[in-house]
């Protein structure tokens, strides 16, 4: 069938005119048994960054969107002879989002830093019958913590509030 038309209105995401990211990250990996031979199996891993940005579409400069000025990560572990634990937290700060508004139209509106707690537990036996099967258990966003976006860079004014809730999973597998 052959459309009527032709003509019609048609828009796509572009790119801005200009735009500047900069930052720096570091991050850390310890081995806690580097210490004492009675840690061993125990460790620390965490990073952080620090970003700026400035970019311009139609108008004054904004930050760019998606894009936190700090994210912390670290994860406490153990791990050994076929047995793991780990709890690990990450935070992000404040940031530009963009969200699907009237007509799926992208609107710009900010969003509340979080911290998103995790866990895990696991073991995989070593010998006998079950040699080779793991069993993992996890759980995500132990603090609940909920998505949320306000309008005018103003915290009281909230636009969304999204509350995804905890999630718990467990895993078996086995490796030939």
């Amino acid at each position: 069938m052959t459309p009527r038309t032709n003509e019609g209105l048609v828009s796509q995401w572009v790119n801005g005119r200009s735009g500047r990211i900069w930052g720096g990250e570091a991050s850390l990996s310890l081995p806690f048994g580097t210490f004492s031979e009675s840690l061993d199996g125990f460790g620390l891993l965490a990073s952080a960054s620090l970003t700026n940005s400035r970019v311009r579409e139609n108008g004054p400069p904004i930050d760019m969107p998606g894009l936190s000025k700090w994210v912390v990560n670290g994860t406490l572990y153990f791990e050994k002879n076929g047995f793991q634990t780990r709890i690990s937290s990450r935070y992000r700060s404040s940031f530009l989002a963009e969200v699907s508004g009237l007509s799926l139209a992208r609107d710009k509106v900010m969003a509340k830093s979080e911290m998103i707690v995790d866990a895990q537990i696991g073991y995989t036996f070593q010998s006998g019958a079950l040699e080779n099967v793991s069993v993992l258990a996890t759980a995500s966003n132990l603090t609940n913590e909920p998505f949320v976006t306000y309008l005018n860079a103003d915290p009281r004014q909230v636009r969304d509030y999204q509350n995804y809730g905890r999630n718990y999973m467990l895993g078996i597998s086995y490796r030939f």
